[in-house]
């Protein structure tokens, strides 16, 4: 949020060459500059991924494991100081993730899910925790199966992708105050989970599975295709200011 640098996660890597710890990093693409804020695998964590900042970049959250196949909310400050868990502990086969703070600073949704070998799709669940009083505040089990949730910057809806294969599905806007989902775009086209909402709250920009960047409009369903993102996914939208 303060645009002098970026977090991202290094997968951990083992070959004939040895092991490379996965970790949470900042780099500060002025100064070429880049620092691993959090241990990596082996360490106090089994894996960490998927950080995010919190809106006024003073935190940035993350998913650490610390058991077999667990997963745990986590925060650290940008100069890799007063690093704790947000939430509850888990044990094995509880997971905790994809954590996204709302504008506000307040509240923070993220994906819990009771690993099930059998289907774990259908225990996928959105969440919403309290910072205030470190509590969940609101449940949505078993109602939806969303993948990565992003609160719009106005503060008043989530997006995810709604889950249809292992790869995708369809962009849906969820509105936690009355419960309700809007499927947004055409019924044929599906993205991947990872998207951007713009500043003004009504459009994304993101990857369908078979097709360039695009921007989404969420209340009208149009689609304007962005050309030179043919190779590219994941976006993090930053506009000029």
């Amino acid at each position: 949020p303060t645009d002098d640098q970026v977090v991202f996660y290094a997968q951990s890597m083992i070959g004939r060459g040895g092991s490379s710890p996965g970790g949470i990093s900042v780099v500060r693409p002025k100064e070429n500059a880049t620092k691993i804020l959090t241990p990596g695998v082996g360490n106090t964590f089994r894996d960490v991924y998927a950080p995010r900042y919190s809106p006024d970049g003073s935190w940035i959250y993350f998913v650490a494991m610390t058991s077999y196949q667990n997963g745990e909310l986590w925060r650290i400050r940008p100069d890799g100081t007063a690093m704790s868990r947000v939430g509850p502990a888990n044990p094995s086969d509880v997971i905790d993730s994809y954590p996204h703070v709302s504008p506000s600073g307040t509240r923070l949704v993220y994906l819990h899910n009771v690993v099930d070998t059998v289907d774990w799709n259908k225990k996928n669940n959105l969440r919403i925790w309290d910072l205030n009083s470190d509590n969940v505040v609101q449940s949505f089990d078993g109602q939806f199966i969303p993948m990565v949730p992003f609160w719009s910057n106005t503060g008043d809806e989530i997006a995810f992708v709604l889950l249809a294969t292992y790869r995708g599905g369809r962009i849906t806007v969820f509105d936690p105050a009355t419960g309700s989902l809007r499927l947004t775009g055409q019924s044929d086209v599906q993205y991947e989970e990872i998207f951007s909402w713009a500043p003004s709250g009504r459009y994304v920009v993101a990857k369908p599975l078979d097709a360039p960047l695009e921007v989404l409009n969420v209340d009208t369903g149009k689609r304007i295709p962005l050309p030179f993102g043919a190779d590219l996914s994941r976006p993090s939208l930053r506009p000029l200011r």
